[in-house]
């Protein structure tokens, strides 16, 4: 019985926890029901919309301002190039593939092979 009195201290003590850490905090209703406040940096939302409209549409002006200061990437020369040298290539292959017609009242498989 001596030996168990330690483990059942143990026990004892492990019960006695308080697990108010394991659950969320409640909050009081009138703290759940009151109206939503506002940040302190919308309050020209709530006193004026105008302010907020000319507001966001200055920072579009400078963000368009700065879109077009940058340089367009796309060189259209560059781009006509290569679009010409696709279609060249496009068409060297397009020769290479096809197969000359038949004469007329030959078979398809009497028709001459193109490899040879």
């Amino acid at each position: 019985m001596l030996r168990a009195l330690p483990l059942l201290t143990l026990c004892f003590a492990a019960a006695c926890t308080d697990d108010a850490g394991n659950y969320p905090r409640l909050l009081p209703t009138q703290q759940i029901l009151a109206e939503p406040s506002l940040p302190d940096h919308a309050g020209p939302a709530d006193t004026s919309e105008e302010a907020v409209r000319q507001q966001v549409e200055q920072q579009g002006a400078a963000t368009r301002a700065r879109a077009d200061a940058i340089p367009d990437p796309v060189d259209d020369a560059s781009l006509d190039r290569r679009a010409a040298d696709l279609r060249r290539r496009a068409d060297e292959l397009r020769r290479q593939t096809e197969t000359p017609e038949c004469p007329p009242g030959v078979a398809a498989p009497d028709c001459p092979d193109p490899a040879s």
